[in-house]
């Protein structure tokens, strides 16, 4: 956990993190995260939507899905990216509506930003999954984070971003369809062989 209730991860030191090994590792985590609302909300805390703490990337302003878009092209263009490079490209882009970065739900603020201070240490905030109250609640989470992240470092996701509009929040705002999107990510993930059950 990190110093709020959100989880954080990386690597032993700055150049064994995973983002700085393969960053199209970072590019899979939010193409997947933008295709599963259940990630940002099932899990998160008392508050959500484009106020809220740790906002989805596509709350926050309109156009950020088309930069997000441009910015995985220069992910595509560059045959070795310097980590420092990874950070200048996304750090203005995972912003809450205020622009600050600190606040979005995929947080890349010590990832490798070499102007902040404590700001290159190859980490990634996910601020949007907050500790749960039991020990158990806490274990599944962390499970359900390792599967889905060792799914995607094995089988990279890329594609378009999906443009939810007010389906986002007109649709995911209710238990059922966040379930059932959480049950689409399970099956995903079974498919890969990292079974989980849902029950």
């Amino acid at each position: 956990s990190g110093g709020g209730c959100h989880v954080v991860v990386g690597g032993a030191s700055p150049a064994q993190s995973p983002f700085a090994l393969r960053p199209d590792f970072l590019r899979s985590i939010l193409v997947w995260w933008n295709r599963h609302p259940s990630l940002s909300y099932l899990f998160s805390g008392l508050f959500v939507g484009p106020t809220c703490q740790a906002p989805r990337v596509d709350e926050a302003r309109h156009e950020a899905l088309y930069e997000l878009e441009l910015a995985f092209r220069e992910l595509d263009c560059e045959e070795k990216l310097h980590p420092a490079l990874l950070g200048r490209i996304f750090r203005d882009l995972l912003v809450d509506v205020s622009g600050n970065g600190h606040r979005s739900e995929i947080c890349v603020d010590k990832l490798f930003d070499p102007v902040a201070p404590g700001g290159q240490q190859g980490l990634l905030e996910f601020r949007a999954l907050e500790m749960g109250p039991h020990p158990h609640q806490n274990l599944a989470l962390m499970l359900l984070l390792r599967g889905l992240l060792g799914r995607l470092w094995k089988q990279p996701e890329q594609g378009p971003l999906r443009r939810f509009g007010t389906e986002l929040h007109d649709r995911y705002m209710m238990p059922t369809f966040l379930w059932m999107d959480l049950e689409e990510v399970l099956q995903d993930l079974t498919q890969h062989g990292l079974p989980f059950l849902s029950q």
